[in-house]
């Protein structure tokens, strides 16, 4: 019952999506030609019980909001979409935990040492583990004492038979800045790995790695088939459609973290250049070590503010006038991308086609993407406008009311800039594949659940 009620709270939320695609055409100035071709129904994972491999826990999952006041700790035991290891690694922590001196961490008056647990499992078999703490007023002594304590449970204490492939050890404060500089290294490897596609990914304690692969590989499939011609994906599709092969795309990764999106496409697209472009060094240096996993050529991989990279990287595409078309694709995190980028982004004629990996499709910051990458050129918004062409839903997060939605931006041309608006009146079903879109301003259409984000 619990899983019917959130497949259809996922439908409902379709339809959300469906008025947010349609707030972005009337948001537009009259005589803008914008409109929707299709929104195209939820792309399910491939098995409704698989499992997500991320924990965020102390012993069990956090309910509630800090924000609220109101939050609990439970058991992940009867959680079907968290797998075995990950049970067997919490029910671990949680025998560690008991036998501690230091008490949790409780984040109502700040007291308490013991904050979470993040643990990462994948299809390879191999296991993360980063432990949060908060080391008051401990000396380095005592610390010292209660990390080699954590270490002794895993080698030769009763976590030594089923010990996580890496573990690291993440001091904690309100007044911390920067989350990686202190994180320590205790035991196993220093990174893990993950296979995606026929390809070998490396994954750093701090790097974002999507938390579920069988549908990140459905994912990546949609945007290849986007990026090739807008196509839903489907097994039967051309391996590679003649137009592509005959002129080789250069892809701009935005947001690109560990540089999986980016490497899979310049492998299927047979790219001229693939350039990523993405905050986190770590996951900048694993982007890196990533291509030369996988013998990819000709990508490169850029530590630093997109707003401020791609400006540069544009104009060098530009001087060297290759032929054949680029494509821009962007996987920015829940905020959505600074304005900055979208700007950059319009400015650039080069770039006629961007495809829009959302994790939070209902935000206010992706709607003003969605708006600004399509707004008329004014003042503040140089460059001709885009069109959203294709909007597909993908159930990234079993057993939750998240999904990722996947925009096609195609570059309006300049003829039509001056046309009158094509896109009909909302509630026109000839262009819904689902029931019609949701009045604006209910708000029981956008209502989060008590699960934690997905990345």
């Amino acid at each position: 019952m619990a899983t019917r009620s959130i497949y259809l709270l996922k439908q409902i939320r379709l339809q959300y999506y469906e008025f947010c695609v349609w707030a972005v055409v009337f948001s537009l100035p009259s005589h803008s030609p914008l409109s929707v071709s299709s929104l195209y129904s939820l792309l399910l994972a491939p098995s409704p019980s698989f499992p997500l491999f991320q924990l965020f826990a102390v012993v069990g999952f956090r309910l509630g909001s800090y924000e609220d006041g109101e939050f609990t700790v439970v058991s992940p035991e009867h959680c079907a979409h968290i797998p075995e290891r990950v049970k067997q690694l919490g029910q671990a922590f949680q025998e560690f935990f008991a036998t501690s001196p230091l008490a949790p961490y409780r984040a109502s008056d700040e007291s308490g040492y013991w904050r979470q647990v993040a643990v990462r499992c994948y299809t390879t078999g191999e296991s993360m583990a980063v432990v949060m703490i908060h080391p008051q007023s401990l000396s380095q002594e005592e610390l010292g004492q209660e990390k080699g304590r954590l270490v002794d449970f895993f080698t030769t204490g009763p976590g030594s038979a089923n010990p996580p492939n890496s573990l690291y050890l993440h001091p904690f404060s309100r007044k911390t800045k920067d989350h990686t500089v202190d994180m320590e290294h205790l035991l196993g490897e220093k990174n893990v790995h993950e296979e995606v596609l026929g390809m070998k990914f490396r994954i750093s304690p701090d790097a974002f790695f999507q938390t579920n692969t069988p549908a990140t590989e459905l994912l990546y499939r949609q945007v290849r088939d986007l990026c090739r011609h807008g196509n839903r994906s489907s097994e039967s599709s051309p391996s590679l459609s003649s137009d592509v092969a005959s002129s080789r795309p250069a892809i701009y990764d935005i947001c690109c973290g560990t540089g999986t999106i980016g490497l899979y496409l310049s492998k299927v697209l047979c790219a001229r250049r693939c350039v990523g472009v993405e905050m986190n060094q770590q996951a900048v240096e694993d982007a890196r070590a990533n291509a030369q996993l996988n013998g990819i050529e000709d990508v490169e991989f850029v530590c630093g503010r997109a707003e401020d990279v791609l400006q540069g990287q544009l104009e060098e595409e530009e001087e060297s006038g290759g032929p054949g078309e680029v494509i821009g694709v962007v996987d920015p995190p829940r905020a959505g991308l600074h304005p900055r980028v979208v700007q950059c982004i319009r400015r650039n004629p080069h770039i006629q086609k961007l495809i829009y990996v959302s994790c939070n499709p209902e935000g206010h910051q992706t709607l003003g993407n969605f708006v600004d990458l399509c707004r008329r050129p004014s003042l503040r918004v140089k460059g001709t406008p885009f069109t959203p062409v294709v909007a597909v839903p993908v159930d990234l997060f079993p057993h939750t009311p998240h999904c990722e939605l996947v925009v096609l931006f195609q570059r309006t041309t300049t003829a039509s800039t001056h046309t009158q608006s094509s896109a009909p009146p909302p509630g026109d079903e000839s262009l819904v594949t689902e029931s019609s879109a949701p009045p604006p301003g209910d708000e029981s259409l956008v209502t989060e659940s008590s699960a934690p984000p997905p990345g």
